[in-house]
């Protein structure tokens, strides 16, 4: 399924960084969409660093600055908004709600690349803490119709998870 490489969606959940290397040992990242405090903090190149939350811009990319971090290629949201470069559907036609950063990333990976998307930091689990926190997400149950509906539609074929829910539902990423 990689034998060119993928692309990696980074998201928030704890453990990212971990399962972002072994991503990476498995084939070489090619493309790499990272989401909210993730971006802020991945130390490399962003291809893409995508939000739903274009208000939280200006800190997140001033932190990356203030850490002499490299300047994303693209900054995608929904709306346009200071600091965005491009404004992007969050949501295929018929999509059923928002599946929140992370299933945006994986759309924005879907439509710039033909590579397969692996999502690292992605689990959709309501008991996982975000790396910056040890707080569990209770937002999981708001978001996973959307992921559900866009893998029973096919949308989802190239992408396959290093954990979680979204490892559940599409396939850990590294398995046969």
């Amino acid at each position: 399924m990689a034998s060119d490489g993928i692309a990696v969606v980074l998201g928030g959940a704890a453990g990212n960084w971990a399962e972002l290397a072994a991503a990476s040992h498995i084939a070489p990242v090619r493309y790499l969409v990272a989401v909210n405090d993730a971006a802020s903090h991945y130390p490399g190149e962003l291809d893409a660093f995508v939000t739903l939350h274009p208000e939280k811009l200006s800190g997140w990319l001033g932190a990356r600055r203030t850490a002499g971090l490299p300047e994303p290629r693209a900054v995608v949201s929904h709306v346009a908004a200071p600091l965005v470069t491009e404004v992007v559907d969050y949501q295929w036609p018929g999509q059923p709600g928002s599946g929140s950063s992370g299933l945006f990333a994986a759309k924005v990976a879907l439509e710039r690349t033909d590579l397969p998307v692996v999502l690292c930091g992605v689990p959709m689990d309501a008991a996982a803490a975000h790396f910056f926190n040890d707080q569990p997400w209770g937002e999981r149950n708001q978001f996973v119709k959307a992921w559900e509906w866009a893998a029973v539609r096919g949308l989802l074929t190239r992408v396959r998870s290093m954990s979680g829910g979204t490892a559940e539902l599409l396939g850990r990423f590294g398995e046969a």
